[in-house]
């Protein structure tokens, strides 16, 4: 009968250790996304990644992705600037033609580019 419970006992404690094992294993290794569409952290995008607008016009940039903290910048300040802030902010073209880079950065230092043509 004691050999009984403490085989009893062994098998309980290698369950929990094979249990405690896989929450660690997810817990390293991250979760899998379900499908494409879907963002691991750290991954930071921006839409649209690439436009063409007219001078003195703007358009709405929108990032998704990453920590959900944003910050955003314009390469060339005298082509453009942002105006805003978090995921969705206004890019405003200055009256020069040109090519113009926006960069979206979250709290890890990921980030995301989009090209804006003025012409």
């Amino acid at each position: 009968m004691a050999h009984a419970v403490s085989v009893f006992r062994r098998g309980w404690c290698l369950v929990l250790c094979a249990v405690a094992l896989g929450v660690l294993g997810a817990i390293l290794t991250g979760c899998e996304a379900e499908s494409a569409d879907e963002y691991y952290q750290g991954d930071v995008r921006i839409s649209p990644s690439s436009i063409t607008i007219g001078t003195g016009q703007t358009t709405t940039l929108t990032a998704t992705g990453g920590d959900g903290v944003y910050a955003w910048t314009a390469s060339n300040t005298g082509l453009g600037n942002v105006t805003g802030s978090g995921d969705t902010v206004v890019y405003t073209s200055t009256s020069t033609t040109g090519t113009n880079q926006v960069v979206v950065s979250d709290g890890t230092g990921a980030s995301a580019t989009a090209t804006i043509v003025q012409q």
